[in-house]
């Protein structure tokens, strides 16, 4: 009789596979690949359809610390992914790219050109237009005073924080707030101020 794989002697850890003496490949608990799914064998169909529910769950699983200060490009250098999770969760700190490259464990040369490779923008291009996109949540989503919402995102004045906003958004803040309340109570939108949010 074919061996069944000796599961009354293997570890939890180590089990051989059905009809095999080997111990079957090891799948990384972060990337969820079965490794019989491109064969046509019984039963493949249904692995395949399990394969799509697992790595949905694995990607929501992955996504979740994220969901609360926003979404960052995916990176493979983690340094540079610690600095995009710094920037994302605490906006109003007063980052330089010396010590957002200390962050990513780099010089800052080697940081600028590394994160704007990975990016596409140079570091403090993208802490600004994160900090505003972000005083855009806030003003949508809070009653919070324009003061408040600037020291939020890192700017010390409501002057020097509207100015930028309006040169990002093409609209002052006050504005932007006054036409997301009308789009939220009027039956009849006749303007979508989220547009300005890029």
């Amino acid at each position: 009789m074919a061996d069944r794989g000796g599961y009354g002697a293997a570890t939890d850890t180590a089990r051989p596979g059905w009809g095999s003496t080997a111990a079957p490949p090891v799948v990384n608990s972060s990337v969820p690949f079965p490794i019989d799914v491109a064969q046509d064998l019984p039963g493949t169909a249904v692995t395949r359809t399990a394969l799509i529910d697992l790595v949905l769950v694995h990607a929501l699983r992955h996504g979740r610390s994220r969901i609360r200060t926003g979404t960052w490009p995916e990176v493979t250098d983690p340094g540079i992914d610690a600095v995009l999770g710094q920037i994302h969760a605490n906006p109003q700190l007063p980052w330089t790219v010396r010590e957002l490259s200390r962050t990513a464990g780099m010089s800052q040369t080697a940081f600028k050109r590394q994160f704007t490779t990975l990016v596409g923008k140079p570091p403090m291009t993208y802490l600004i237009d994160w900090r505003l996109t972000y005083s855009a949540r806030l003003l949508r989503e809070t009653a919070a005073p324009l003061t408040a919402v600037a020291r939020r995102v890192g700017y010390s004045s409501e002057y020097t924080f509207a100015n930028a906003f309006r040169r990002k958004f093409g609209v002052a803040p006050g504005r932007f707030r006054k036409q997301v309340t009308f789009e939220q109570i009027s039956p009849h939108r006749v303007a979508t101020p989220s547009a300005y949010i890029s």
